[in-house]
């Protein structure tokens, strides 16, 4: 004879469960223990599919990037620059955040734009543009456009 670890009454020595108060005598046994083992199991399978685990940050690749202005336009009452950007790396970067940084005659910042695209993509060893748009009249003899940050991961 043994204990019951939950109600503390007799019980056979055999016995997996408790007859009095149902409690399983092997914490394992319980199917309450496969609702804490399941998770357990697929926390790791999660964050590497999903790349929580492989988050890069653009600080340490911004060297890897190379931009380059391909046009500008206007039409009535603004000016459009594209920029292309290449990424030379082997990861797959969205949702780019920048600045456009206009300066005046004399070289002094006039106005800073800052934005972010969230449907913005650039593929592993590729390029991809992105098109601004600015206000016509604006003081600016000059714009350039800087990256803030990228993000990457699985998706």
């Amino acid at each position: 004879m043994k204990n019951c670890k939950s109600c503390k009454k007799e019980i056979d020595a055999d016995a997996s469960k408790c007859p009095y108060c149902q409690a399983f005598q092997k914490w394992w046994k319980s199917p309450q223990a496969l609702g804490l083992i399941f998770p357990l199991i697929f926390i790791p399978f999660i964050f590497t599919t999903t790349g929580l685990w492989n988050q890069k940050s653009y600080t340490d690749y911004k060297d890897s990037f190379s931009l380059e202005s391909v046009s500008s336009s206007s039409d009535a009452s603004n000016n459009i620059y594209t920029y292309r950007i290449t990424n030379n790396t082997d990861l797959k970067w969205k949702r780019i955040s920048y600045q456009l940084v206009g300066y005046n005659a004399s070289g002094e910042i006039a106005q800073v734009k800052s934005e972010q695209e969230y449907s913005w993509l650039i593929m592993p060893n590729s390029s991809s543009m992105i098109s601004v748009k600015t206000n016509k009249n604006s003081p600016v003899a000059k714009w350039e456009f800087k990256i803030v940050d990228l993000n990457t991961g699985r998706y």
